[in-house]
């Protein structure tokens, strides 16, 4: 079993939980995009194009992701720099 830092399990492994399967991430996601969520991205999985946040005006990525890290914030004082749109969030 992978620990964290600390030695200690994540409450996943604590209570002998598998991971989500990547399926149900993927179906997740679809159905949020479907319902108008603008924003979705899925966490922790590596090397996914669902890791990445996407313009909703021109579709390119505005903040791509391996894992938890930040590769890219291609964002420029909040907006797309395609497109222009502003994308809703806090932004350093």
């Amino acid at each position: 079993m992978q620990r964290k830092r600390s030695g200690q399990l994540t409450r996943r492994e604590f209570l002998g939980l598998p991971p989500t399967p990547l399926r149900a991430l993927e179906d997740a996601r679809r159905v949020a995009l479907d319902e108008g969520l603008r924003y979705v991205y899925l966490m922790n999985v590596p090397g996914h194009e669902g890791n990445n946040t996407f313009c909703e005006g021109c579709g390119k990525p505005v903040v791509e992701r391996v894992g938890f890290k930040v590769l890219a914030d291609h964002l420029s004082a909040g907006r797309c720099p395609s497109c222009g749109i502003s994308i809703p969030g806090h932004w350093a």
